[in-house]
């Protein structure tokens, strides 16, 4: 069984990104499980960097189920709008918190992380080609410089919310998306 963690990370409740993730989950190769995990809704709590002040601890509280939720999975999806060309603040917030959990004494965060495999889903207002490019470049950067392997980006466009669900090729594309990963 394959276990599959999708990032929501938006901050609008019912967003486009939303809507194109739970069009792609819908065809999940067979045996998979996915679990749901909204970055936005309850926030993560701030991360601060404490390195130089000693190291960070094991995560507590909601970051403790993002962790384990992260650990467990086999498949991350992150499922952002794309903000000023990037991610969203929740899922920035997630990966800041990541590079904390690099330093936590026996967590083992970044072994644990090799050979998982990273997704992205992101829809944006701006239909203007490559306007996903900077994004979909800084997860597949972020994926190969933890050892994981990148799975390939869907992208939509849409402003409104279900703006989205007009994007027939955005759509097409969500139902063969986890059948056909780029590495």
């Amino acid at each position: 069984m394959t276990r599959w963690l999708f990032l929501p990370c938006s901050t609008r409740a019912g967003g486009n990104t939303l809507a194109l993730a739970r069009a792609a989950a819908a065809h999940l190769p067979a045996g998979a499980e996915a679990e749901w995990f909204d970055l936005a809704a309850p926030p993560l709590p701030r991360f601060a960097d404490l390195r130089a002040c000693g190291g960070h601890e094991a995560p507590v509280g909601r970051l403790a189920e993002l962790a384990r939720a992260t650990l467990e999975a086999d498949e991350l999806v992150i499922a952002s709008p794309i903000y000023w060309y990037g991610l969203a603040g929740p899922g920035h917030e997630m990966l800041d918190h990541w590079s904390g959990w690099f330093e936590v004494p026996g967590m083992e965060f970044a072994a644990q992380m090799r050979g998982k495999r990273l997704w992205l889903i992101s829809v944006r207002a701006d239909a203007t080609p490559g306007a996903q490019a900077p994004l979909e470049d800084a997860l597949r950067r972020t994926a190969q410089w933890m050892g994981m392997r990148f799975g390939g980006a869907l992208h939509g466009v849409g402003d409104a919310p279900g703006d989205v669900l007009n994007d027939t090729e955005a759509l097409a594309q969500a139902r063969r998306f986890f059948t056909t990963p780029e590495a």
